[in-house]
């Protein structure tokens, strides 16, 4: 029931109560996985934040469901998705949730192009790259791509702006890579 609080320096405050009533307490008894993935389920089931046994936390276990394709961008799959459903079982306060995995289809990196250094410098870091041409695309690799070259460019006093571009092809299941270096100071 709302009521008007007084001496609160805001005019016209109001408290509003509202009574919550928990219910009983559902534990997970288990986790189902169905669908096609290039990642074991038991590595799967471990990235989840939930526990077979304790409480069936559905906030945290949809939050991590999220989170599962973001474990296959790295292998290729850029495409991937993960859904979730809950059985509930009100006469044992216990729950079952099925996760659908599919990783879709394998993404591999078309071209890479570097732009911004020199000829000879950008042949370089091609040849640095382990991630080649027909490879299963990893668009995670470049920030440590850079993290490992970045010390051997060459100095420059503002340092290096670079800047990755990603052309999908969906036709072709390709990423074409465009790293683009620049000083600090430009835009």
């Amino acid at each position: 029931m709302p009521h008007l609080l007084t001496g609160d320096p805001t005019p016209n405050s109001i408290a509003v109560t509202i009574p919550v009533s928990e219910g009983e307490q559902y534990i997970l008894k288990e986790i189902v996985w169905s669908g096609d993935s290039a990642i074991a389920y038991p590595e799967l089931a471990n990235s989840l934040r939930v526990a077979v046994g304790g409480p069936a936390n559905s906030v945290q276990l949809e939050q991590d469901v999220l989170g599962l394709p973001l474990l296959f961008h790295p292998k290729g799959y850029l495409r991937a998705d993960a859904r979730s459903k809950a059985t509930l079982d009100d006469a044992t306060h216990s729950a079952v949730y099925q996760i659908q995995i599919q990783q879709g289809d394998l993404y591999r990196l078309g071209k890479l192009e570097i732009a911004g250094l020199d000829p000879g410098l950008a042949t370089w870091l091609e040849r640095r790259s382990q991630l080649r041409p027909g490879d299963p695309y990893d668009a995670t690799y470049w920030n440590r791509f850079m993290h490992e070259v970045g010390p051997q460019l060459p100095r420059i006093s503002s340092g290096w702006k670079i800047k990755p571009e990603q052309t999908i092809h969906r036709d072709t299941k390709t990423v074409d890579v465009r790293l683009t270096f620049s000083p600090v100071s430009s835009r």
